[in-house]
């Protein structure tokens, strides 16, 4: 039987070999790179989430994302973080899924785009089976999407949240690798 604290580890290595496989396919399916303005941006990513407040929760993440480029600079989006395995010494925080929308700047360089995205946050913690407790506040989402094709690429993250949580802050961190596939409006 495995102990407590190396189930996070396995949850996560299970999404960095899941990250690998999506990674190896986007490489064989893309064709060639193109400008955001007027396209929809998306895909799953997977990788490590982790909550601070009182404790401390580590884990597997996967994430869905959609964006709309309303120039080839800006593009507004949308995010379902779900935490995957996470857990605490004292069993307390079972998961913490999360909502975010926001907006990116980009810095369209051709086939490697650098960004960097503020957003408005929302996420349920559950606890010991009991009703979630909702933690609204801000942060942050950056990353490279390296587009070797005009309609599907990669795309690799690391965001920071801070929510206000019993009197204090609750900090939620996490890296992530994809797939980006785009769409022509």
């Amino acid at each position: 039987m495995r102990s407590r604290a190396v189930r996070p580890l396995l949850a996560s290595r299970r999404c960095f070999g899941a990250s690998i496989a999506v990674v190896s396919a986007v490489l064989v399916l893309s064709s060639e790179a193109a400008a955001g303005a007027r396209q929809w941006h998306g895909g799953p990513v997977g990788g490590f989430a982790g909550l601070m407040g009182t404790d401390i929760a580590l884990g597997g993440s996967v994430s869905g994302q959609i964006n709309y480029g309303i120039s080839d600079a800006f593009r507004f989006g949308a995010t379902l973080d779900v935490p995957l395995g996470a857990r605490i010494s004292t069993g307390v925080v079972s998961s913490w899924p999360g909502v975010a929308l926001g907006i990116a700047y980009s810095l369209d360089v051709g086939t490697v785009v650098p960004w960097l995205a503020l957003e408005a946050r929302a996420h349920a913690v559950f606890a010991n089976g009991s009703a979630p407790t909702w933690l609204i506040g801000g942060g942050g989402r950056f990353g490279v999407d390296w587009l070797p094709r005009r309609y599907l690429g990669l795309t690799f993250q690391g965001t920071y949240s801070a929510c206000f949580f019993e009197g204090g802050l609750a900090h939620m961190f996490g890296v992530s690798i994809g797939p980006r596939w785009t769409l022509d409006v």
